[in-house]
């Protein structure tokens, strides 16, 4: 409990990697309540990540990486991984050569 007149807000550091060295000593030396763990390229990375959060009490939030070759496939993969406990996405408008506003991104929007 702090001498504070309300709780203090929650320390979330938004952008962490799973197999980038020191990011579990990085979020307990700086305090942070939370950590979003983002997938890297690889496929299956995502199901690391899951594994990875799940074990970790709610301190790591995990998030999925989808690939856009496919639209309507990526749609589908993103319920699948929301349905299985991801909550939120990574996407990568440079590397996935993509701008949020066009039309065949609309689906995911969605």
């Amino acid at each position: 409990m702090s001498d504070l007149p309300f709780e203090p807000p929650m320390i979330i550091d938004f952008h962490a990697h799973l197999h980038q060295p020191g990011t579990t000593k990085w979020a307990e030396i700086n305090h942070f309540d939370r950590t979003v763990l983002l997938s890297g390229p690889a496929r299956e990375s995502n199901m690391e990540v899951l594994e990875f959060c799940n074990a970790s009490n709610g301190a790591y939030i995990p998030y999925c990486r989808t690939f856009l070759e496919d639209i309507p496939l990526a749609c589908k993969q993103v319920r699948e991984y929301a349905d299985m406990g991801f909550r939120g996405v990574k996407f990568q408008p440079l590397t996935d050569r993509f701008l949020p506003h066009e039309k065949r991104m609309y689906p995911l929007w969605e």
